[in-house]
Parts: structure tokens; C-alpha cells; sequence
């Protein structure tokens, strides 16, 4: 299964990942930890980027939770 991601600046790569890499099973976090890892090192391979300095966003989305980016949002104090 080919994966996409953007870097910093916006360049695009591909990476080649095993679908089970891909896949979120709640009863098994201990396994998403392990596939995180490897598609972080496999990102390593093919672009250099240190494993502790990724941060992997989905959608704008990081896995905690919480927005990867404060820009386009309003403030609702205002």
C-alpha cells in the first residue's frame, strides 16, 4: 500500500507500508504504538527525517487529538 504525506515544505513523497500498518484497532493500542514506529522509520529511509522530530498529522488532526495548526480558525473570544 503506497502512503503520501507532505513535509514542512509542503514536498510530497510516498512511502510503500504493509496495510496492517494502516489499520486502528482499538483492543490493540499496544500494536499502534509498533505501527506508528515503523511507518516513522520507514519515512527515516526514504527522506532522512529523524524518528523523535516526526509528527505525523492526519487531516490537520494530531493523534491526541488536538489541531496540528491554529491558522484559519476564529477566536471565540472575540
Amino acid at each position: 500500500m503506497h502512503l503520501t504525506f507532505k513535509d514542512l515544505q509542503q514536498k510530497k513523497f510516498t512511502i510503500e507500508a504493509e496495510p496492517s500498518a494502516t489499520v486502528f484497532n482499538p483492543f490493540t493500542y499496544s500494536n499502534l504504538i509498533s505501527q506508528i514506529l515503523e511507518v516513522k522509520e520507514k519515512i527515516h529511509e526514504s527522506q532522512g527525517h529523524d524518528v523523535e522530530a516526526q509528527k505525523l498529522i492526519y487531516s490537520g488532526i494530531l493523534p491526541s487529538g488536538k489541531r496540528g495548526s491554529s491558522r484559519n480558525r476564529k477566536n471565540p473570544t472575540r
